[in-house]
């Protein structure tokens, strides 16, 4: 009850009274639709997940910038956890994360599209069955999806008694809980930089409903992330950093550790480590794994032009020249270019701190 009130308060003194009612009023619908649905609501094939990887390790993934410095490649034989509009990254990957979750309706109602592509190629989704903050029915909109997990988002914190989580402001955090109910005893952040910066082309309903105008955002791996015509909710970095400290408690308790394996970023509550350190290939493993994607399967070095002989060389941003191809540059080069030509080329990397670009419709 003290944490309703709390929250009660804390919307009436941010957003507003008008807000505030609005807010009451779907919450009211919210729990008007749950019972309404109750009956029909299959919620015993939770057991068929439950423990499903006792004792086992799960990386979750955020969407933040540094994951343009991560060697996701790496992930391609572990559990993995995605979330959103991460089906922007699978491009540069040979591989799709086994499990995937949404939980922000305003992001749910956007990329629907995506959602219905990826769900055949994940092994589990989990979705909202109605949202809290709207009341909007999201089973009735993707009941034509087939594994799909429905959450009750009616927690305030965390459970660990599936279908019924706690949103807890971030679907990272959601993704803690269903990962802990999984059987996962150690979970490993990456991309959960919790370092944004505010995204200026966007339109803003309130403080906390905005819409981007642009493919420009800067919060994310991809600047389409919350890409033009896509509506999100602005994150409280204040609330959030208090619910990661919830997180590390409620979850040691629990038996469950969590490591954040983010390059950079601001999020320090938990142990810091390092992926490459995780996962423990040697360089030729290491190198093999990335040029899978590219059907290279003999390992001569650990420099990209051995592979690519056809490509061109940069050591700057102002050496970019899109008349060419394929082009290998350093991972902090390749940082600096991505917001801007993601459009025209596809990254790979980073590798060795090596990143090659190739143009989009250039065929391997």
């Amino acid at each position: 009850m003290d944490a309703i009130k709390s929250k009660f308060k804390y919307i009436i003194r941010e957003e507003g009274f008008s807000i505030f009612i609005r807010r009451t009023f779907s919450f009211g619908l919210f729990y008007l639709k749950l019972f309404l649905y109750w009956n029909i609501f299959d919620k015993s094939h939770f057991s068929n997940i439950k423990n499903l990887h006792s004792g086992g390790r799960i990386f979750i993934l955020g969407n933040g910038p540094s994951l343009n410095k991560t060697e996701l490649y790496l992930l391609k034989n572990e559990q993995v956890l995605c979330s959103n509009r991460f089906m922007l990254m699978l491009e540069r990957l040979d591989f799709v994360p086994q499990y995937y979750s949404c939980i922000d309706d305003r992001v749910l109602s956007t990329i629907s599209t995506d959602i219905f592509n990826l769900s055949s190629k994940v092994q589990y989704m989990f979705l909202p069955l109605i949202h809290p903050s709207s009341g909007k029915n999201f089973f009735k909109f993707y009941k034509n999806i087939k594994n799909v997990y429905w959450l009750i988002l009616s927690r305030f914190g965390y459970s660990l008694d599936l279908p019924y989580v706690g949103i807890n402001k971030s679907v990272t955090n959601c993704s803690l809980q269903i990962a802990a109910f999984m059987g996962f005893s150690e979970i490993y952040l990456l991309g959960v930089d919790m370092d944004y910066d505010d995204h200026k082309s966007v339109t803003k309903e309130n403080s906390r409903d905005w819409t981007s105008k642009k493919d420009d955002d800067p919060n994310h791996f991809d600047p389409r992330y919350f890409g033009k015509g896509t509506q999100y909710h602005h994150p409280r970095l204040d609330e959030t950093f208090k619910k990661w400290e919830e997180a590390e408690s409620f979850f040691e308790k629990k038996g469950v550790k969590i490591y954040n394996a983010t390059v950079g970023g601001k999020l320090e509550i938990f142990e810091r480590v390092k992926l490459k350190d995780v996962i423990g290939l040697n360089d030729k493993e290491e190198m093999l794994l990335f040029l899978n994607k590219f059907g290279i399967q003999d390992y001569i070095s650990n420099n990209l032009i051995d592979y690519f002989h056809d490509a061109v060389v940069i050591m700057s941003p102002a050496e970019f020249n899109l008349y060419n191809e394929k082009i290998i540059m350093d991972t902090e080069t390749a940082i600096k270019l991505i917001p801007k030509q993601i459009f025209n080329y596809i990254p790979y990397g980073p590798i060795f701190n090596q990143y090659i670009f190739i143009r989009r419709g250039k065929t391997e």
